[in-house]
C-alpha cells in the first residue's frame, strides 16, 4: 500500500465521506426516516421541536395510537447509533497520537462507552429540570477517584461527552462535525508538535557537530574521536537536513522511555565508508561494553560517508575513553570518526 494511503488524516476523511454517503443514501431511499435525522439546534427546545416534527410525520404516515412510544424508541435508538458512528474516530485518533508514549486500553474503552451513557442520560432528562437536579445529586454521590496523567486525555473525554450530548439532543449533524473537526485539529496539532519540543529539536543556526544537532539542549558536549574531517561542525543546509533525523531519534527515545529498566543513556555516531561492514564489526565491542544497544538510523555524513546512529546503555564500569579506544577511529580505517553524547536530558524534555 502506498505510504500516503496509510495517512491517518486520509483515513479520517475517508471514514466521514463514507458516513456522509450512507446518510445521503438513507435520506434518499427512506423518506420516512427524514424527520428523525433533519434537526437544527440543541437543548430542550430543540427536543420539543424535534418531537413535534416527528409526531406530525407519524400522524401523516398513519402510525397508530401508540405513536409516542414509537417516536421515543426511534429517537433513543438513533441517539445511541449517533454515538456509535461518531465516537470511534475520536478514540482512534487518540490511539494514533498516543501510540509513541503509550496509552491505557481501559481509557480507550471509556471513550467509546461514555458518550453512549451521556446520550441515554440526555434522553432520560428531556428538559425536566427536577429530574436533571435529581440526576446530578445521584452522580455527585458516586465518587470517582481517577487521576489523568495527561491533561489531553481530559480533552478527549470532553469531546466524546460533546458527541454524546449532541446525539442525545438529536443534533447528529453537530455530533458529526464535532467529531470530524476535533479529530482533524488534534491530528494536525500532533503532527506539527504545536506547543511541544519540536523547536527545541530543530538545530539552531550556529555550527555544531552532528551529535549536538541530534540531541540539543544537553549541558554535556559530545566526546569525539578520529578524524575531524568527518566529526566536524555542520552548518546551513547540513543542519536543516539533520532536523528530520533529530525528530526520528526523539520518537525512538520517547518510546524507549516507557521501559522500566535499562533505558538508553548515550548516543553513538560512527562515521564510515562501509556501513554494512562497520555495523558487523561494532557488534562485539558493543556487546562487551553495553547492557543493550540498537542501531536506530543512518545519516549521510561528510565526504560521502555514512553516519550510523546507535543508542546505547553503557555498563556501569565502562569508560568512554576505553570505548572509543576499542573503535580505533582513524581517517584511513573502517571507522573514520565517532561521537558520544548523553541523552538523559533529551528524554526528560520530550517525555
Amino acid at each position: 500500500m502506498p505510504g500516503f494511503l496509510r495517512s491517518p488524516a486520509l483515513k479520517l476523511i475517508g471514514y466521514f465521506v463514507l458516513v456522509g454517503a450512507l446518510l445521503a443514501l438513507v435520506w434518499t431511499l427512506l423518506p420516512a426516516v427524514r424527520p428523525y435525522i433533519h434537526v437544527s439546534g440543541v437543548g430542550g427546545e430543540a427536543l420539543q421541536q424535534f418531537d413535534q416534527t416527528v409526531s406530525g410525520s407519524s400522524r401523516a404516515s398513519g402510525v397508530s395510537g401508540d405513536g409516542s412510544l414509537f417516536r421515543y424508541g426511534m429517537l433513543s435508538v438513533l441517539s445511541i447509533l449517533g454515538t456509535l458512528v461518531f465516537t470511534p474516530p475520536v478514540a482512534w485518533i487518540y490511539m494514533v497520537t498516543k501510540r509513541q508514549e503509550g496509552y491505557d486500553k481501559t481509557f480507550v474503552q471509556i471513550l467509546l462507552l461514555l458518550p453512549i451513557v451521556v446520550a441515554a442520560v440526555v434522553r432520560v432528562v428531556q428538559g425536566d429540570l427536577a429530574l436533571a437536579f435529581a440526576l446530578a445529586g445521584i452522580v455527585a454521590a458516586v465518587r470517582f477517584r481517577t487521576t489523568l496523567k495527561d491533561l489531553k486525555n481530559a480533552v478527549f473525554a470532553f469531546a466524546t461527552i460533546g458527541v454524546g450530548l449532541a446525539s442525545g439532543t438529536g443534533n447528529w449533524m453537530l455530533a458529526g462535525f464535532l467529531s470530524l473537526f476535533f479529530c482533524m485539529v488534534t491530528y494536525v496539532l500532533w503532527r506539527r508538535d504545536v506547543g511541544g519540543v519540536r523547536e527545541m529539536l530543530s538545530p539552531v543556526a550556529k555550527p555544531m557537530r552532528m551529535a549536538e544537532a541530534l540531541v540539543p539542549g544537553e549541558a554535556h558536549r559530545s566526546v569525539v574521536a578520529g578524524s575531524r574531517k568527518y566529526a566536524r561542525n555542520l552548518e546551513g543546509e547540513e543542519l536543516e537536513d539533520i532536523d528530520l533525523f533529530a525528530r526520528r531519534l526523539s520518537r525512538f527515545v520517547r518510546g524507549d522511555a516507557l521501559r522500566s529498566k535499562q533505558k538508553f543513556d548515550t548516543l553513538l555516531i560512527v562515521y564510515t565508508d562501509d556501513p554494512e561492514a562497520a555495523s558487523t564489526e561494532l557488534e562485539e565491542p558493543l556487546e562487551e561494553l553495553t547492557d543493550r544497544f540498537d542501531l536506530v538510523d543512518s545519516v549521510p555524513g561528510p565526504l560521502q560517508s555514512v553516519a550510523l546512529l546507535y543508542l546505547l546503555r553503557l555498563k556501569e564500569d565502562a569508560e568512554i575513553g576505553d570505548f572509543l579506544g576499542v573503535l580505533n577511529c582513524d581517517e584511513g580505517g573502517l571507522f573514520k570518526a565517532a561521537e558520544l553524547k548523553p541523552i538523559s536530558g533529551l528524554r526528560k524534555q520530550i517525555t
